[in-house]
């Protein structure tokens, strides 16, 4: 499909056409007419093959084209892909040409253009604007009882693209009304690829017999916007005239030897008989026989010899060529051959080197399916070695292949099952033996193996695969090569069978970690829509990308691993070219047994360090495949059946050594201050619990103390007992082990208690507080429902490539949201990490469900991968972060240590060679078969509001109203200095708003209150610290009391009293109190709190209370109750 004016594009490669060259001899002997005016209907016979490039000479403007004009067809279907049979109406609005373009292949504008190229010609593609395009012929048939159109459609366009182009042929008598389709001039694709451009389809058609006699005949070719990318189609040769009558073209009646012979002797002639008289013009006749053989032509008429002037080489499969365009009949008009013919046989070998014998071709005991069509039938056969693979540690057989018989559908390759007699690659053998399949490898059993005296064997070039493909069969058991480049991308069964699945490319890409299944195009929320189609067409784009490379052999568990780098190991992304080899069949798989020795290039080396992340903290997200310290060997059980299946991990010490030591390593690497571990053994937490042995032996290697565990939530495991919910009863669990010396836990581990996890692990979530600032965060460890087993109903495989259990992965993804909401709201902080397995690549409805829930997928990207299955890499392991930790994520990446490297070089013992075992120990490469993920944050500490802190100060002198304190203000994210304080009085009359003064602008601030002396009550002064963002209050309550005798009452608070004159009662509670007496004789009891207390004129009484105060009796004669100097208390002027 074309957007807009967009087209897509195609090369040319011009192929013969023997209607052309019918129409163009019928032409030349007819008398030709002189060319009418443009849109003037064009006398009989009429033709047009665009060599003149001067008739178009401005765009739009056909006025110089006698009877021919083209239309772009806008709006004649409004559909893609629409069948031209069914575009009926008029569509001569647009007139359309575009010339003199040169490039089929980048021209971007559809409709009608002219390509000005070696073979010129005008074209046609659709688009999103020429809905169907068409070049229309204004014909006079007046004369002519019968019409024939007869042109050739030419596929120009060669880039990558594709499209289903078809083409139908139209006509109307007359200038307006709709057209008729006319079926026998439809072509339902005319075009080939993708990057091929070498399809001409002649097309001849008469038109119905209402087309005759008629003034004005208009036919029209006609295309339409394609469904995928279009491409342009030429219309060329164009021949309109009546049909012939009462001449066929001759036809080849017979050839000695004949098609498919075998055994031919190498000094033979060949002849040619034909079904009528005919001329053959020189180079009618071609032999090749590997390599084109000179030739003497004689005879004539209806029989020609073809004698070779050297023999024929030995054991070689020869084709006889005849040219159509070089042979006619001699009847009336001459009439060349309808197409090319060809035939093709087999030389015999050399004379006295293989017992004589009847001999059939090994392409007719192949045949073109994928078994053969004489199953358990004897045959002899006979042909070259391409690969050796007898004997027990092979393949118990070798591969033959003969010269061929020319039929490029069947194989001209056969195993032969027998280890005798011993023969060599390049051996020259006849084998009789019986046909039958093996795992449909079509092969001979109970075989007869003769070996032929021949010095030097006939060589056979191996056939050359260009993947990809879906079109092996055809080269079953044939010496192949695949001369591009391949990767690795899938290393599972390296070690076992000595197995590589390598794919064209680059490595292979599971579709749903790429294309969206339910949305099209993708989108970050999950919806009904479905994708289905998109999933399948990627699979099967992939499918025909792969191929499998064995080793030759069939034995199990080699003790020398093949195929292996320098670094005994073979990753996937590493890359070989030029593989060669027999392509064989087996266990579902077509694969290579190589006759060479691939040479592989490492092109994906091991990282020896995780990628940078940057910033100041380090999280991670790691499964450990089954860390149990609970050995999975008899006598031994495991929570939650109590039997030894549930125990998943290493089977013996031996095993669990090489197991520590690995993810050790890893750990080591990554060096992360929080890890969010899955796959560890859910045994509680004690210390004999897995989660503690990995921290202690952790420890042992990266130093005491380096790493903490949390302890499991309430209700998880086998701690809870009954009381254990939903997905807290697993054998394996999540669990986080941090770096205290970087960071504190705040509060417990918390687990969702949601039934959506019933099936899988319960999420857990730990908040932690950066040391070195104080800012906290909070990661969610997961692992949700897995993708094995089989579902019911809408957990059973939708066939959209994402697996079993999807709808409850979907739903613990909702249940995620949900607890991520209790989380935030409970720890007041949403900064949010949802680390884990959440077993869902990354363009499926579970990741769907928490992009839409406010995540950001940190590595959202469809080449990002941790995990690789069924040769397909994706993620399954990912690092979500919610919208306000999104910005404080510096880096976030995959550290390729599993995922990549082959299962072999895990710590299992079983089935290992020492030589095996003793591969990649200690390393953190395949420690587990998930990479793990990091995140680098440099999180922001949230702005906290300023402190403010009261000190008593004192009263300001006898017989005034006003008192004084220190205020400590104080804030960790601004200078003291930039704090600012303002006030306010609840009660102005009594404390004016200038009597309130605070000096200073460091930590510590002077305030002093003055209070209005010919009033009473109280006023409540307020003090405001701020930042400019945040702020905080404290306040002062001013007590004032009249001359006469009063009983003043204190809060709890910070109290300045004034009791003026008059036997005063003054009582205060907590806080840092001044209480100034007045005159007379007054009783004070300041409370708890560091208090000052000046009793003044007269015989006062004081009591300081807890905590340290000051006592100024004044004059009179006071006393001070509880004066201790033990606990700070000061007294002054006490007598």
């Amino acid at each position: 499909m074309i957007v807009g004016n967009r087209n897509i594009r195609r090369p040319l490669a011009r192929a013969a056409s023997a209607l052309a060259l019918v129409f163009a001899a019928f032409a030349s002997v007819i008398a030709p007419q002189t060319a009418l005016a443009d849109g003037t209907a064009q006398t009989l016979p009429f033709s047009q093959n665009w060599s003149n490039t001067g008739l178009i000479t401005a765009n739009d403007d056909w006025s110089g084209v006698p009877g021919i004009v083209g239309y772009r067809g806008d709006d004649l279907t409004s559909a893609t892909g629409a069948d031209p049979q069914t575009v009926l109406g008029d569509g001569t609005a647009i007139v359309d040409v575009n010339i003199n373009q040169t490039n089929p292949n980048t021209f971007n504008t559809g409709g009608v253009a002219e390509f000005e190229i070696t073979d010129p010609v005008v074209a046609l593609t659709g688009s999103g604007t020429a809905d169907a395009p068409f070049i229309l012929f204004n014909l006079n048939t007046n004369g002519f009882q019968s019409v024939n159109v007869a042109y050739n459609l030419r596929d120009l366009d060669a880039s990558a693209d594709n499209a289903v182009q078809p083409v139908a042929l139209q006509f109307r008598v007359g200038s307006s009304g709709d057209f008729t389709n006319v079926p026998a001039g439809f072509v339902a694709d005319a075009t080939t690829g993708p990057s091929l451009a070498n399809l001409v389809t002649p097309v001849s058609a008469t038109l119905p017999a209402a087309a005759g006699n008629q003034a004005l005949v208009q036919v029209r070719v006609i295309t339409t916007n394609a469904a995928s990318n279009d491409e342009w189609v030429g219309v060329d040769d164009i021949v309109i005239g009546a049909p012939l009558v009462g001449d066929t073209a001759p036809t080849v009646a017979s050839t000695t030897p004949a098609d498919g012979a075998n055994a031919v002797a190498t000094d033979t002639t060949v002849t040619v008989t034909f079904s009528e008289p005919v001329t053959a013009a020189p180079g009618a006749f071609s032999l090749n026989c590997g390599a084109d053989q000179p030739l003497s032509v004689s005879g004539g008429e209806a029989s020609y010899t073809l004698d070779p002037n050297a023999d024929l080489p030995f054991d070689t499969n020869c084709t006889l060529t005849i040219s159509a365009a070089q042979v006619s009949d001699t009847d009336g008009t001459p009439t060349p051959l309808a197409a090319d013919f060809t035939a093709s046989f087999t030389t015999a070998v050399v004379p006295g080197s293989c017992p004589a014998a009847t001999l059939v071709t090994i392409g007719s005991v192949q045949g073109t399916g994928t078994a053969s069509p004489v199953g358990g039938a004897a045959v002899a056969v006979q042909g070259r070695v391409v690969g050796d693979f007898q004997g027990a540690s092979a393949l118990n057989g070798f591969y033959l292949q003969d010269a061929g018989d020319g039929d490029a559908a069947s194989s001209d390759g056969i195993f032969v099952f027998t280890n005798t007699p011993d023969v060599a690659e390049g051996d020259l053998v006849q084998v009789s033996g019986t046909v039958s399949e093996q795992f449909t490898l079509t092969q001979l059993t109970g075989a007869t193996v003769t070996t032929c005296d021949i010095a030097t064997p006939p060589t056979i070039t191996p056939a050359v695969i260009d993947l990809p493909t879906s079109d092996l069969e055809r080269f079953e058991s044939m010496s192949v090569s695949f001369p591009e480049q391949l990767s690795v991308t899938e290393n599972f069964q390296l070690g076992r069978f000595g197995e590589l699945v390598l794919s064209s490319d680059g490595r292979l890409f599971n579709p749903t970690n790429i294309v969206d299944p339910t949305d099209d195009p993708a989108s970050e929320n999950e919806n009904d829509e479905n994708n289905k189609a998109a999933v399948t067409t990627l699979q099967d784009a992939n499918n025909a990308r792969r191929i499998l490379l064995d080793d030759g052999s069939g034995v199990q568990n080699p003790a020398t691993v093949p195929y292996l780098s320098a670094q005994g190991t073979r990753r996937i992304g590493d890359t070989v070219s030029n593989l060669t080899g027999v392509l064989s069949f087996g266990f579902s798989a077509y694969r290579v047994q190589p006759t060479v020795a691939p040479a592989f290039v490492d092109s994906n080396p091991r990282p020896a360090t995780p990628p940078a992340v940057g910033g100041t903290l380090r999280v991670a997200s790691f499964n450990v495949l089954n860390y149990f310290n609970t050995f999975d060997q008899p006598g031994e059980t495991c929570f939650p059946s109590n039997v030894q299946d549930d125990c998943r991990g290493a089977n013996s010490q031996a095993e669990f050594d090489r197991q520590r030591a690995k993810i050790f390593a890893a750990l080591q690497g990554l060096n992360a201050d929080v890890v969010g571990l899955i796959e560890i053994e859910n045994d509680g937490d004690g210390a004999s619990s897995a989660v503690a042995d990995l921290v202690s032996g952790l420890n042992a290697v990266a130093g005491s103390g380096t790493y903490s565990y949390t302890l499991d939530p309430a209700g998880y495991g086998p701690n809870a007992g009954a009381g254990v919910f939903p997905g807290g009863d697993d054998a394996i669990k999540v669990a986080f082990i941090y770096q205290p010396s970087r960071v504190t836990p705040v509060g417990p581990a918390v687990a969702s208690d949601s039934a959506a996890f019933a099936n899988a692990r319960a999420p857990i979530a730990q908040t932690f507080r950066q040391n070195s600032t104080g800012a906290l965060f909070t990661a969610i460890n997961n692992h949700f429902k897995s993708k094995s087993g089989t579902g019911d109903d809408a957990n059973a495989d939708q066939g959209d490539g994402q697996g079993n259990f999807n709808a409850d992965r979907v739903a613990q993804a909702r249940a995620l949201l949900g607890f991520i909401s209790t989380i935030t709201t409970a720890s007041g902080d949403a900064d949010v990490l949802v680390l884990g397995d959440l077993n869902a690549y990354n363009q499926e409805d579970p990741i769907d469900v928490l992009r839409a829930g406010g995540l950001t997928n940190l590595i959202d990207d469809g080449t990002a991968y941790s995990f690789v299955f069924g040769a397909q890499s994706g993620s399954l392991d990912h690092a979500l972060a919610s919208a306000s930790m999104v910005a404080q994520v510096s880096g976030a990446e995959k550290w390729h240590i599993n995922a990549d490297e082959p299962l072999v070089l895990d710590y299992n013992l079983e089935f290992k060679s020492a030589a095996v075992q003793a591969l990649n120990q200690g390393t953190p490469f395949r420690s587990s078969d998930h990479d793990p993920v990091l995140i680098g944050l440099e999180l922001t500490r949230p702005n906290g509001a300023p402190t403010a802190a009261l000190t008593a100060g004192s009263c300001l002198g006898s017989g005034l109203l006003s008192g004084s304190y220190l205020l400590t203000v104080g804030d960790a994210e601004t200078p003291t200095s930039q704090l600012k304080v303002t006030t306010s009085s609840s009660n102005t009359a009594l404390v004016p708003q200038r009597a309130v003064v605070v000096l200073g602008k460091g930590t510590t601030r002077l305030i002093a209150i003055g209070a209005n002396d010919r009033s009473s009550g109280s006023a409540v002064i307020t003090f405001t610290v701020g930042d400019g963002t945040t702020s905080t209050t404290t306040s002062i309550t001013v007590l004032v009391g009249t001359s006469q005798a009063n009983t003043l009452n204190g809060g709890e608070g910070a109290d300045l009293v004034f009791g003026q004159s008059g036997n005063d009662t003054i009582t205060t509670l907590g806080g840092p109190d001044v209480i100034c007496g007045g005159n007379g004789n007054d009783a004070i009891d300041a409370g708890a709190g560091n208090d000052a207390l000046l009793g003044e004129n007269g015989d006062d009484t004081m009591t300081g209370g807890a905590g340290a105060d000051r006592f100024n009796g004044g004059r009179g004669r006071d006393q001070a109750t509880d004066f201790t100097p033990s606990q700070g208390d000061i007294a002054i002027d006490i007598r």
